[in-house]
């Protein structure tokens, strides 16, 4: 498999792209895996319940990385200087966020919903020891040291299946589930702190003012590009349930994470090509050649997808989740109906902001939340998780639409036709 029309010396080749999508895609079936044990052992409503509780945290965690991580792996790709001293610094203050928006999230919770108080501590904890291991494989990216992200992913999701196979097939609930998250959160911190010490000596540091400022300043569109679409999500997740309850979520719930492992493809192959992309960023015909790869070969891939989803939707969600989860299918139909566009956003994305167009994507997701929370409450009440769908499509087609017209832009502006 390769994207790079002439693949200079150094960058990630077939082999990584290879073996990246294959540990990506077994970490997030894996995860898929859990999910059609907990809702065969559990039921809708705990199912539900779970994607609340992990979704309530994801909408602040954000805040605790803020994009530093995608800059990182873009400045240490176009300049790899000593960064001890950033990395350092960087966890640190990634550290400091974190502790403060956990006890955040725990004062709300006992404010307003002291009943899930111990579950959301839990789901914030093992987030958050999660999102920290995040700052070390972006450098593990940036210095091509693919294998090191592959370790760690496989070796976490093994430790995850056992652990919560063994759970539920004991009678364990939702509560123990969330113990085998946190115990393999731990493991995989554990072990990217270990592999990370191996490229760059890392202490934790307190952040200098100007540092911070500095940091905030650069990293904020990429915090944005990287979280506004899960944000997206979570935010469905949250008002669904306050409108229509857990079982309204865990039905969309069900059939959005079956879109989102099909996404596994694109989405790998950017992770493992965006140091390429950010350190060709001059080389402007070698991009386009690149991009036009890509494009062709993923094409097919998305087609065929999306039409085997929209006519035998109902014999997967069958299979996956068994017949009482057939109110399913007609969701997952829907939101398959836009898989290419979703495809090239991902592809898009990570053009732009490899070539120094984050700040006019980040403004193009801000606006397009904005619109998706609009569409939300008008169209949730009415119509429960048919309403999130509709939502759902409309930002799919606007954000390809907005990101393709700035994408031949800049063609036109570096001479291309």
């Amino acid at each position: 498999m390769s994207f790079l029309p002439n693949q200079p010396k150094g960058i990630a080749g077939g082999k990584d792209i290879l073996g990246y999508v294959g540990a990506n895609i077994f970490y997030k079936l894996s995860f898929y895996l859990l999910i059609i044990w907990m809702a065969k052992f559990l039921g809708k409503i705990e199912l539900g319940k779970y994607f609340f509780l992990i979704s309530l945290p994801g909408i602040f965690l954000p805040f605790s990385e803020l994009g530093i991580n995608t800059l990182l792996t873009r400045e240490i790709a176009r300049n790899q200087a000593d960064m001890e001293e950033i990395v350092s610094t960087v966890l640190g203050f990634r550290l400091m966020l974190i502790l403060i928006l956990y006890a955040g999230i725990g004062i709300i919770s006992l404010l307003f919903h002291p009943d899930i108080l111990p579950l959301l501590l839990l789901s914030s904890l093992f987030l958050s020891l999660e999102s920290l291991y995040f700052t070390f494989g972006a450098i593990f990216i940036a210095f091509q040291r693919i294998k090191y992200n592959i370790f760690c992913g496989v070796l976490s999701r093994v430790c995850l299946i056992l652990s919560v196979y063994m759970v539920l097939k004991s009678g364990g609930r939702l509560f123990h589930v969330f113990l085998s998250h946190l115990s393999v959160a731990l493991i995989l911190l554990g072990t990217g702190w270990w592999l990370g010490r191996k490229i760059v000596p890392i202490k934790f540091r307190k952040p200098p003012r100007q540092v911070f400022i500095n940091l905030f300043r650069n990293s904020l569109p990429f915090a944005i590009i990287a979280y506004i679409p899960l944000i997206y999500y979570r935010i469905d997740s949250v008002m669904l349930t306050l409108f229509h309850g857990f079982k309204e979520t865990g039905i969309y719930g069900a059939g959005f994470k079956i879109r989102e492992a099909s996404l596994l493809l694109p989405q790998s192959i950017m992770i493992v090509l965006f140091p390429f992309i950010s350190a060709s960023y001059k080389e402007k015909p070698l991009l386009n050649k690149t991009f036009k790869n890509i494009t062709k070969s993923l094409l097919p891939f998305s087609l065929f997808l999306s039409l085997s989803v929209i006519f035998f939707g109902d014999q997967l969600v069958s299979f996956i989740y068994g017949r009482e989860f057939l109110d399913v299918a007609k969701i997952l139909k829907l939101l398959f109906s836009t898989l290419p566009f979703v495809f090239f956003n991902s592809v898009l994305l990570s053009f732009l902001k490899g070539t120094g167009n984050e700040t006019k994507c980040a403004v193009l997701l801000l606006f397009l939340l904005g619109l998706k929370l609009f569409l939300n409450y008008l169209l949730i009440p009415p119509l429960a998780s048919l309403g999130v769908v509709t939502s759902t499509l409309a930002i799919d087609l606007a954000l390809f639409t907005l990101l393709f017209y700035h994408w031949e832009r800049w063609e036109k502006r570096s001479g291309h036709p």
